[in-house]
């Protein structure tokens, strides 16, 4: 297993794999509708986006196949700077590897080289193998979202 960063002709030669990680993601996180399809291509126009400017990005690699990535980016609130992980996602089969740790421990030495103090992600309260994962890596909660559905009259 090798975990390295990654550069846009990774994700433009492995787009396949990268749609499949972004596919377990948000079936393990959300229910999506119809519009899943369009969604991962989104995402993946907004990864190569970011890649560009200041991304970064960690891909675990096994027979030069990617069987997990990690994408982060610098996110300054006026109170400090932190690196927000806006996607981690390592193919079921290859969980309980440490593969997820070793592409967060990467994003970690990263934050470390650019002296920023914390990192910071969102994750489904549903999805509670991810959330014994953050926990097992000393993620804490720091902030809830909640969420009210609003009835619509039509309805």
């Amino acid at each position: 297993m090798i975990i390295r960063r990654s550069e846009v002709k990774d994700i433009l030669n492995q787009k396949e794999k990268i749609s499949d990680l972004f596919e377990e993601s948000l079936d393990s996180s959300f229910r999506v509708g119809s519009g899943k399809e369009k969604f991962i291509n989104c995402k993946i126009q907004d990864l190569i986006y970011y890649l560009e400017r200041n991304a970064v990005v960690y891909i675990a690699t096994d027979e030069n196949e990617i069987v997990g990535f990690v994408w982060a980016y610098i996110n300054e609130n006026g109170f400090d700077k932190r690196f927000h992980i806006a996607y981690i996602s390592v193919f079921e089969w290859a969980r309980g590897l440490g593969i997820g740790k070793l592409l967060m421990k990467e994003i970690e030495k990263e934050a470390q080289r650019q002296k920023i103090k914390n990192i910071e992600l969102n994750v489904s309260s549903a999805n509670k193998n991810a959330l014994n994962f953050y926990k097992k890596i000393e993620f804490y909660p720091e902030r809830i979202l909640l969420v009210k559905e609003v009835k619509q009259k039509d309805e």
